[in-house]
């Protein structure tokens, strides 16, 4: 029967099905697919790599064909185990998430949930004659660990760590609408975790080998609970005094290598959100559509600073050049204003050289297209700011760009790698880049300039921060408020 493996080995592809599922729904069904084709890439290498190549990064071990025989193979790794480090990857980046980690601390963590696991699997299918799964390889020159070397654990910590990468690539950015919330995502991933830790336990107690699975126990919760240690602050009831908004997570991480921000977690769909002070830095994905999103979640009054990089319209701009942005210009060459008060006292701190910036809802790349815009009165083009400003009058918007590329250094193919939407490149739009040799070199390229930018954009931001916020006032003042008149 083709489909007896999937029937036979249901605790490796159902789980994955489950995982795929959800992630197709929020996350979009492209990145989904992405996430298993590369990440099964990178396992099956390993896995092959280790049982019939060099003996890396596992340390060596020989899966028995007779004991395979019904099951679905490649290049003689079976598939039920390469798959399994999906769904185990996906768990531990979703658990760790839940309980406040970020950032290289969450992948971290992740990773070593993911070898806490297998301090408790490995032994026990390592003696997989004694249950119903079969013994399906074998180490030759044993290990410590109850047969297993421990150069396997070396080997799921890389792993582990790459497949969590990737992950979390293709889950960033916003929830596609009606998606399931994150309690679906994480009870799925508790219950798989859950799963596995107790399946470890009974016939790790059945086996003899109580303590393996006791140990697998005990690394998860540490792992757990270095992902809670490290949660982030939340902020209360108490509004940002000023809110710097970026639309793509690369300018974001410039901004906070200034120090001292600290994320905090937000409602499921939110904006991803780091505070520092009365200032909170959210990424909010790009394009015209997440813009109008985020200025409907914003506090009534709020003062935001549109932060990040733009092209150039016409001659005279260069990489990395700073622009304060006085007012967008609509198709038609109308001005739609900006707080004029902010823009003034930015304007005298010297934050940035004058500009107006076109209202576009898509990137603007040929020459043809910057000249049509420059002659309509615009300096840059970018698609973010011109939505903030045309979100109501409940708001108060200056905005500050940084030029990433010009009618002689245009963006070219890497125009498009980031989606709508989206904070990120995503991954299959970067693959199909890859594949051509002209786009990697203008990719090459434009990775230069964006680098130069994004080292303009963070002390940008940080003198319109000191210019817009004033110094926090001492123990019982009331609360600073931002700088500047109303307009």
């Amino acid at each position: 029967m083709p489909l007896q493996p999937l029937l036979d080995r249901w605790y490796a592809f159902l789980p994955l099905l489950l995982c795929l599922g959800l992630l197709g729904r929020r996350h979009g069904w492209a990145r989904a697919g992405a996430y298993v084709a590369l990440g099964w890439a990178v396992t099956f290498a390993a896995e092959w790599a280790s049982s019939t190549g060099p003996g890396l990064p596992f340390g060596r071990y020989l899966y028995r064909a007779v004991a395979l025989r019904h099951d679905w193979r490649v290049a003689g790794v079976p598939l039920f185990d390469s798959v399994s480090f999906l769904w185990l990857a996906w768990c531990g980046l979703t658990l760790t998430g839940a309980l406040g980690a970020r950032g290289w601390w969450r992948w971290l963590t992740a990773a070593l949930l993911m070898v806490g696991l297998d301090v408790g699997v490995d032994p026990v299918a390592l003696r997989g004659r004694h249950w119903w799964l079969g013994q399906i390889y074998r180490y030759p020159q044993g290990g410590p660990w109850y047969g297993v070397p421990l150069s396997n654990y070396a080997g799921w910590a890389l792993v582990a760590l790459v497949l969590v990468a990737l992950a979390a690539g293709c889950t960033r950015g916003p929830l596609r609408p009606g998606a399931p919330g994150d309690r679906w995502a994480r009870g799925l991933a508790a219950a798989l975790v859950a799963a596995v830790l107790g399946q470890d336990l009974v016939l790790g107690v059945r086996l003899g080998i109580a303590p393996s699975a006791l140990v697998s126990l005990g690394a998860v919760l540490v792992a757990l609970g270095l992902a809670r240690a490290a949660r982030p602050a939340t902020d209360g009831p108490v509004a940002p005094e000023l809110i710097v908004a970026c639309a793509l997570a690369r300018e974001a991480a410039a901004i906070r290598r200034s120090g001292g921000w600290r994320a905090v977690r937000v409602p499921a769909g939110g904006p991803a959100t780091w505070r520092r002070g009365a200032v909170a830095l959210w990424v909010t994905g790009m394009g015209p559509a997440a813009a109008r999103a985020a200025a409907a979640g914003c506090p009534a009054g709020a003062v935001v600073l549109v932060a990040g990089v733009a092209g150039a319209c016409r001659q005279g701009w260069r990489t990395g050049e700073v622009a304060l942005i006085t007012a967008a210009v609509d198709e038609s060459g109308a001005e739609i204003p900006l707080d004029q008060g902010l823009v003034s006292t930015l304007a005298a701190a010297g934050v940035g050289r004058p500009a107006r910036v076109a209202a576009v809802a898509g990137p603007v790349d040929r020459r043809a297209e910057r000249a049509a815009w420059a002659a309509r009165g615009a300096d840059l083009a970018d698609l973010e700011t011109a939505a903030w400003a045309g979100s109501g009058p409940g708001l108060r918007l200056a905005a500050l760009r940084v030029v990433l590329d010009t009618p002689d250094r245009p963006l070219g193919a890497a125009g498009g790698l980031v989606p709508l939407g989206a904070a990120g490149p995503a991954p299959a739009r970067v693959w199909r880049l890859l594949r051509s040799p002209q786009a990697l070199a203008a990719l090459w390229r434009v990775a230069g300039d964006a680098r130069r930018a994004q080292l303009a954009l963070g002390p940008a931001v940080a003198a319109a921060v000191a210019a817009l916020v004033r110094p926090q006032p001492a123990a019982g003042d009331a609360r600073p408020s931002a700088a500047g008149p109303r307009a």
